[in-house]
């Protein structure tokens, strides 16, 4: 598309600095705005939102994703990984120190998990599994899908849901 694509370094270093720039406007603060990447001299958010608007960060990296999740984002979002939950409980575990670090109470993060539904996967197996998440600190399961839902999928989901109510 001819987009510039910078190393990952530097689009870590631009999401943060719009995430900066982001919660300054959103309050209101319209003074000049000074940095690595971008500099405004009159940053205007007009009209403002009515509420701040909620922010998630998906990923897992440690030292830079959820470094970014502790500091300014609402909930973030880990991806489901076939291991037992080892792996997501491990992350949870990094952002928590992160919070801690920059004074923030971990609980305030809404955690969610990017999952598919495998084929023929059952209601009951799915909602065993959306089960389990919640037992690792997951609060909500974002179902992602590889090509159009079917009828069948969505029935699924639904019966699914059903039986975690």
């Amino acid at each position: 598309m001819g987009l510039p694509f910078p190393p990952a370094g530097e689009r870590f270093e631009r999401l943060e600095e719009t995430l900066r720039l982001a919660f300054r406007m959103w309050d209101g603060d319209e003074s000049p705005f000074e940095g690595a990447h971008y500099r405004l001299e009159h940053p205007i958010g007009n009209p403002r939102p009515a509420r701040r608007p909620k922010v998630l960060i998906g990923g897992a990296g440690e030292r830079k994703t959820l470094r970014l999740v502790a500091r300014y984002a609402d909930a973030c979002n880990v991806f489901d990984v076939p291991d037992g939950g080892r792996t997501v409980r491990h992350k949870l575990a990094v952002l928590a120190r992160h919070c801690d670090d920059v004074g923030r109470p971990y609980g305030e993060i809404e955690k969610t998990i990017s999952t598919r539904l495998s084929p023929g996967e059952s209601a009951a197996s799915f909602a065993h599994r959306c089960a389990e998440f919640g037992a690792w600190g997951i609060e909500h399961a974002v179902v992602i899908s590889a090509g159009p839902w079917s009828v069948a999928g969505v029935g699924t989901l639904g019966r699914a849901a059903a039986l975690l109510d």
